[in-house]
């Protein structure tokens, strides 16, 4: 007679099969990928609602683009499959390093204590890479291409190929840029230009995609013609002269991306090996000097120096020009809102000197800074709250060192509509008032840190997203949405007073109105921080643990 064990009578029988390398890493990213959709309940209907806003997106790009050559003369074709394949190139390239890194599921640091081969590493790293929404997306669009696109039957094939050595490039591309800028990034000059040029590559898409229309034919095929020496310009060539029946040259085209593919793939994979060996380390550190306060200011006014919120500040202030994160912050915040102002004003600056009140819409992306004034560096926050400083100390330290990320923008673009334009007087006006009511968006980003906080902590690593897998970047949005609602809506007043007095052309008036406007300002970053604390009441350490505060100074 045979005695079972109860526990293993319907254990399942060992597997003699291991299984495959490849089926694990995808079932690992998609098992990631759900987790993130649907772990968190407050949180996964915005992360479904941003999942199917891409999708739906991607999906309407497809069936645009597959109607495209019925539809539309030869020309406006080729144009537009063109900037499609070139805006997915630059969504690949650029869009990871503008918010926070790629996607950091598969992270080669979390693998790299796995009994994993380098080759196994490697394929887990591809396979996790190519699995998501953004390459699913991607694919969707491609499909729009072939179908819109597709040439005679006994070469399409090629088209197919075009298609996915276009997924293949955007990848390599994306991952070359990252694993190459990650090595600058190990000294704070290299990691502010790794930033800078990224920011600039981003602004110079975003530019030439929204100024096309307003652009001449022949300055529209000027850029073209440009815009065909990248890979993705390259793929459309081919895809094209596939249409029209050659082979020859379009082979010799793919030919090139497949051995540019390779090149970039390689230069990942190698990066990835040299940053395994030594991840996280900084060089060339710049020595630092220990000063005295108290030695460098008046015995009159040492009292108010030695203030919790001005030391706080002061402390703030000088994170800013040593936090990798801050400093990355700031310098997208400056690059991408100069260049959005710009783009929305320069159509009207010819002979319109009030074209430099346009400056203003600058702001829109410094706000995320001051909308997570908690996020940033939460590891000492931690500290100073285990110190006993007070909460409200810390908002209004942080919120100041924040601050420029609203009004560096505005002052840059304004200067350059005043130069075009003539309007100094207009650019006096709005950098006064735009000082005079900084406190307005200070006060309501206070409300929303700590409604809607986020971890944002300082990594060298290039691969790691900040944001990642954490189902808070719908409600994100979402509160910045009402963030920028509330402070348009606070504005009205000041607003109102500075029309009537710009109107009646008075300075005196005009000077008045600014004045005055300092103390409505001041008011509302009161309110919005007594709001705040008052909805953080009692619960800070669950503020702390929502942000990650522990973990982080650990």
């Amino acid at each position: 007679m045979t005695f079972v064990n109860p526990s293993e009578a319907h254990a399942p029988a060992p597997s003699s099969k291991p299984a495959s390398l490849a089926r694990t890493m995808a079932a690992l990213k998609l098992t990631i990928l759900r987790n993130s959709i649907f772990g968190a309940k407050a949180r996964s209907w915005w992360s479904i609602l941003a999942m199917t806003v891409t999708l739906g997106g991607s999906l309407y790009t497809a069936i645009s683009i597959a109607t495209t050559p019925a539809n539309h003369p030869p020309v406006v074709a080729a144009e537009r499959l063109t900037l499609l394949l070139t805006s997915l190139f630059g969504l690949w390239v650029f869009g990871p390093l503008l918010v926070g890194g790629v996607d950091d599921s598969l992270d080669p640091t979390r693998l790299a204590l796995l009994p994993l081969r380098r080759s196994d590493l490697r394929k887990g790293l591809v396979i996790g890479a190519l699995l998501g929404p953004l390459p699913l997306g991607t694919v969707i669009a491609l499909v729009g291409v072939v179908i819109g696109f597709h040439p005679e039957m006994k070469v399409l094939i090629f088209t197919v190929v075009a298609a996915i050595l276009a997924l293949l490039a955007n990848l390599a591309a994306s991952r070359a840029l990252s694993v190459s800028l990650a090595f600058a990034g190990r000294s704070r000059r290299g990691k502010d230009l790794s930033i800078l040029l990224a920011s600039l590559g981003a602004a110079a898409i975003f530019l030439g995609t929204q100024s096309l229309r307003f652009l001449s034919d022949s300055a529209k095929a000027q850029i073209l013609r440009s815009l065909r020496w990248l890979p993705s310009g390259q793929i459309a060539q081919a895809i094209l002269e596939l249409r029209r029946g050659l082979i020859l040259q379009p082979s010799i085209r793919l030919i090139a991306i497949s051995l540019i593919c390779v090149l970039c793939f390689s230069i990942w994979l190698r990066g990835i090996d040299r940053l395994l060996v030594d991840p996280d380390s900084i060089r060339h550190t710049a020595a630092t000097r220990s000063t005295h306060v108290h030695s460098l200011v008046p015995k009159a006014l040492r009292r108010w120096v030695s203030h919790p919120t001005v030391v706080l500040a002061s402390k703030e202030l000088r994170y800013l020009s040593r936090s990798p994160q801050r400093r990355s912050s700031l310098i997208i915040s400056v690059v991408i809102g100069t260049v959005f102002a710009l783009l929305q004003s320069m159509r009207y600056v010819t002979g319109n000197p009030n074209a430099v009140f346009g400056a203003v819409v600058a702001s829109l992306f410094g706000v995320h800074a001051t909308n997570n004034v908690l996020g940033a560096d939460a590891a000492s926050l931690w500290m100073e709250q285990t110190a006993g400083v007070r909460l409200k100390d810390q908002l209004i330290a942080r919120s100041a060192a924040a601050s420029p990320n609203l009004f560096i923008p505005v002052v840059l673009a304004a200067v350059v509509l005043a130069t075009l334009s003539g309007g100094w007087r207009q650019f006096v006006v709005l950098v006064a008032a735009s000082f005079a009511l900084i406190g307005l968006p200070l006060g309501v980003g206070s409300v929303i840190s700590v409604l809607a906080p986020f971890n944002q902590p300082d990594s060298t690593n290039p691969h790691s997203n900040k944001r990642a897998n954490r189902g808070n970047g719908g409600l994100v949005s979402l509160f910045a949405i009402v963030g920028i609602a509330s402070v348009i809506v606070g504005a009205v007043p000041p607003f109102v007073g500075l029309a009537v007095a710009w109107i009646a052309g008075n300075n005196l008036f005009l000077l008045l109105a600014i004045v005055l406007t300092v103390p409505y300002s001041l008011l509302c970053w009161h309110l919005g921080v007594r709001l705040a604390m008052r909805l953080v009441r009692n619960r800070e350490t669950e503020l702390l643990s929502t942000i990650g505060g522990r973990r982080a100074a650990v």
